[in-house]
């Protein structure tokens, strides 16, 4: 769970995924992030059994918890599963990580509409629509 002082996008992520996970009666254990990344702490539980899967609440905090399991003589897949999530990063798909990608262009046409409609203007126009 990243702090919202850390990343507010990482926190609203890894609530979501936390909440998400909780409902379908899935057990979490919520990596307390508050400084740059979770590592130490995800590559301790990875290497005591306790998890089987790390979701990441972005893709480069995805390649630092990769980057520690290498130095800690341990590896995903093998050892535990490790996902990110934003899909932002050009080639990830050739480095063969999983992300859960975030559809930006329909983020950005909805936060224009509904900013137009706070203030009271038109929807937004054609080009962004068509996104």
């Amino acid at each position: 769970m990243t702090a919202e002082s850390t990343s507010y996008p990482e926190f609203v992520r890894s609530t979501a995924m936390t909440a998400e996970l909780t409902k379908q009666r899935i057990p979490v254990t919520p990596i307390p992030v508050t400084g740059p990344d979770g590592v130490e702490t995800a590559v301790r539980l990875t290497r005591a059994g306790a998890v089987t899967a790390i979701m990441c609440p972005s893709d480069l905090r995805q390649l630092a918890v990769l980057r520690g399991l290498r130095s800690a003589g341990l590896s995903a897949p093998n050892d535990v599963s490790v996902s990110g999530c934003d899909g932002i990063m050009p080639g990830l798909d050739l480095m063969g990580l999983t992300t859960l990608r975030l559809p930006v262009n329909e983020l950005a046409r909805r936060t224009i509409d509904l900013m137009g409609r706070l203030v009271g203007e038109h929807p937004p126009p054609p080009s962004l629509n068509s996104a």
